[in-house]
């Protein structure tokens, strides 16, 4: 099965994403979001980092999960490489980021503002769990 796959939108990015289960569809909707970051340089240190977040549906969880992540990467200048998703329900996420804290003058070769709502629906299937997301750029 396809973890993520990146698609064009008129003005924006977007990925199409999949998951057996629910935890994996949240990792791997990270990993697609962080594979258009491509940042450039190298990490100094190894970091681990707890992140909780709310929502009032799977949508908004969603949302609020790739931007609480793009936030923590910009503000403590974190290159995410691992997600793990210790905890999961359809209105509260917990996970575990791991990644590399960026040395000074490392910077994305692209940049991602926010996760969208835009046409953002999960579906749940025999297969698991798709949806597109759009990303502001």
């Amino acid at each position: 099965m396809k973890t993520f796959e990146q698609f064009p939108h008129t003005a924006d990015v977007g990925i199409k994403v999949w998951g057996d289960t629910l935890p994996l569809f949240f990792e791997h909707a990270a990993e697609g979001m962080f594979s258009f970051l491509q940042l450039s340089g190298e990490g100094e240190k190894s970091l681990s980092q707890t992140v909780q977040v709310t929502g009032i549906d799977a949508e908004s969880l969603l949302v609020n999960w790739l931007n609480e992540l793009l936030y923590i990467s910009g503000e403590r200048r974190i290159a995410p490489v691992r997600f793990t998703v210790e905890r999961i329900s359809s209105r509260e996420l917990c996970a575990t980021v791991q990644g590399s804290v960026l040395k000074a003058g490392t910077h994305a070769l692209r940049e991602i503002k926010a996760a969208t709502y835009s046409s953002l629906a999960i579906r749940h299937t025999d297969e698991g769990f798709y949806t597109e997301i759009v990303f502001d750029v």
